[in-house]
């Protein structure tokens, strides 16, 4: 009986000892998701912090780890994206919305953002794949707008003008009460097809200055017989609107029309260089092709002068004046690369040779005195003379009251120069040079407000001219207003 107590007695010990280890381990398996639990919300914690204080490496981190251990959780890697983009790390944006895009699981937002991240990092392939798949996605919204915005400017950079002007019908269409993509979009109907694109441009009522400028031109462009001309016209048409993707499609032509034409290739190579490619080879031709041309001359002084070969640039101006020495032209270019070289008195003798051969003629007067503001050289004694002398001779000139107007301000007659930038506005209150000024004597007096309005007014008026592009430069410098080349 002894035996068979003692065996009973250690059975029993066993059968405890075994429910009480089950417990244990029950209990640790219960507390095991807790304890998950407790450290993912920690990680989700951190990771929300990271994201607000701009570290977007470390709430990487965060999640890569929080998703091994959870991977059916939803985590903001679109939201991560974003801040990797506007810390200008591009490739880490792709590297995080990429895997989403090819799996059709990014939202419009999400998706402009990749396009984005493509087109700083040069992908055009990828930019284009990318914004078709948004706007099909959506139908519209900002982000679709956006899209059509971009979609535009690159088949615009590729010269497939066909898709730029399909992609710009479509932003008429989404907003249509945007003047400025109806202006766009009529430029673009001058481009590609004149005659239409010229029905249309006259029915377009409220025209800003530059497509004005562009319709005009195309209009006395059209009406060129001889076809090699045309087309050069057609491409300085695009040009003088500092549209040069437009100018290079129709000087192309022309070359094509005509190879032998060297003035045509020279427009080439101004066009090519103003679009920030080479136009070396077609320079070159062109002076072979007519080195005792004048106008050849010229543009290839200007194609040198920005590339900083100054001493061939006035060599070739040289040539012109002596072939030409009665031409004033010449002696105003000259001083123009002579002041970029810091050669202020050998400038200043060529441009008042130049005014010396055209008394008469306003726009050198003007000429000379923007010299003399540019370079804050002899203001006093030669430049406001000079401003003063083209407002006797065209009073009734924009150009002229503006340029008395800038030479007043840089001579510190402010009040003065706001009258003068007020007459050329009662001339021609499109006049987008002076709403610039204005804009920027505001900015020197510390007039938030009203620099704020002329510049925007300039933007609007000038498109992408110089004047338009100055502005918008402004606009972000000091007030982080940030406007694409159509305004918006």
């Amino acid at each position: 009986m002894g035996g068979l107590s003692y065996n009973y007695s250690v059975k029993n010990e066993n059968v405890h000892f075994l429910i009480r280890l089950l417990l244990v381990g029950i209990i640790v398996f219960c507390l095991q998701p807790a304890a998950s639990d407790a450290r993912v919300m920690e990680a989700l914690n951190r990771l929300q912090y990271f994201m607000r204080s701009g570290q977007p490496e470390e709430a990487e981190g965060q999640m890569t780890w929080v998703q091994s251990i959870e991977p059916w959780r939803t985590l903001p890697w679109s939201d991560l994206a974003v801040i990797y983009f506007g810390q200008g790390k591009f490739l880490q944006t792709i590297r995080i919305l990429e895997p989403f895009s090819k799996e059709e699981k990014l939202h419009a937002s999400a998706l402009l953002t990749l396009a984005k991240g493509y087109e700083q990092s040069g992908r055009p392939g990828q930019i284009e794949e990318t914004l078709l798949s948004l706007v099909k996605l959506n139908k519209n919204g900002t982000e679709v707008e956006t899209a059509y915005q971009m979609l535009v400017k690159l088949y615009r950079s590729q010269s497939r003008f066909d898709e730029a002007q399909q992609s710009q019908s479509k932003l008429v269409q989404l907003a249509p009460k945007n003047k400025k993509y109806l202006f766009d979009n009529v430029l673009l109907s001058l481009a590609l097809s004149p005659d239409k694109g010229l029905s249309v441009w006259e029915s377009t009522s409220g025209k800003p200055g530059w497509l004005v400028q562009a319709g005009s031109q195309v209009a006395a462009a059209n009406l060129e017989e001889n076809e090699a001309v045309r087309l050069v016209k057609m491409g300085r048409a695009f040009g003088g609107v500092n549209h040069w993707d437009l100018a290079e499609y129709w000087l192309q032509q022309a070359v094509d029309y005509s190879p032998d034409f060297a003035e045509a290739r020279a427009f080439l190579a101004e066009a090519r260089q103003q679009r920030g490619t080479d136009g070396k080879e077609e320079i070159n031709l062109a002076l072979e092709l007519a080195p005792e041309s004048p106008g050849v001359r010229a543009l290839a002084a200007l194609y040198f002068r920005r590339q900083h070969e100054y001493v061939r640039a006035i060599s070739l101006l040289n040539d012109n004046i002596v072939d030409e020495p009665e031409e004033s032209t010449w002696y105003m270019e000259l001083g123009s690369v002579l002041a970029e070289t810091g050669k202020m008195e050998e400038a200043a003798l060529a441009y008042q040779k130049a005014v010396e051969l055209s008394p008469l003629d306003y726009a050198k007067q003007a000429e000379l005195a923007r010299f003399c503001v540019q370079y804050e050289y002899q203001i006093t004694n030669l430049g406001l003379p000079a401003a003063k002398k083209a407002v006797d001779l065209a009073a009734d000139v924009p150009e002229a009251q503006d340029v008395y107007g800038l030479a007043l301000l840089a001579a510190g007659e402010l009040a003065e120069a706001k009258n003068a930038f007020s007459v050329a506005l009662s001339l021609n209150p499109e006049y987008a040079p002076t709403w610039l000024h204005i804009g920027q004597a505001a900015i020197s007096a510390g007039d938030s407000t009203e620099a704020k309005q002329a510049l925007l007014k300039a933007v609007e008026i000038a498109g992408n001219s110089k004047e338009g592009q100055i502005a918008r430069r402004l606009l972000e410098q000091y007030y982080l207003i940030k406007l694409d080349p159509s305004g918006n």
